[in-house]
């Protein structure tokens, strides 16, 4: 079955410039938290998952030019998905400098639907070194979107529930 069908060279290196400007721009977001962040051991953490999103970035630009692609262009599902990306963050409320967060973690959940479906096309890739490429990529991306959205997810967690308890004390105190 999957001898007749193919995913075209074009959608593979459209899909994969797609997630790497997602990348650059989650690595972006996390640095501009960073920065702001009052607290220094998550100020810390947050930049060790920023350097992760990078070098994530340009793995996924490195195998793009391994598999004859131009990892600096970019591509029409990048350009496409940037208005959605550029209102939610403009959209973010000015709620402090976690803010932030919240559009990575959207970021992050497009990025898994990326990578979920580049692993399911692999039997598609009609070229075996691409497919090879695209297999590694794609299960080690997969696996380390997952792990920094688990990250976003209990930090963004813990600072609701710190916000929260503070809240309280600013109720009781009143």
């Amino acid at each position: 079955m999957t001898e007749n069908r193919r995913i075209s060279v074009a959608t593979l290196f459209d899909l994969l410039g797609e997630a790497a400007s997602l990348l650059a721009v989650e690595a972006e977001l996390l640095h501009e938290c960073a920065l702001a962040c009052p607290w220094e051991d998550l100020r810390d953490s947050i930049e060790t998952v920023r350097g992760e999103a990078s070098w994530q970035e340009q793995n996924v630009r490195t195998a793009l030019y391994r598999m004859g692609g131009d990892p600096r262009m970019e591509t029409p599902s990048a350009r496409a998905e940037r208005p959605s990306v550029e209102a939610l963050v403009d959209g973010a409320p000015p709620s402090g400098w976690d803010a932030g967060l919240r559009p990575v973690l959207y970021i992050c959940e497009l990025q898994k639907v990326i990578w979920a479906f580049l692993q399911s096309a692999v039997p598609f890739i009609g070229y075996p070194a691409m497919r090879e490429e695209l297999e590694k990529l794609a299960v080690d991306c997969d696996e380390a979107t997952a792990a920094r959205t688990d990250w976003l997810e209990d930090t963004l967690q813990r600072l609701l529930l710190q916000r929260a308890l503070r809240e309280a004390e600013w109720d009781e105190a009143a």
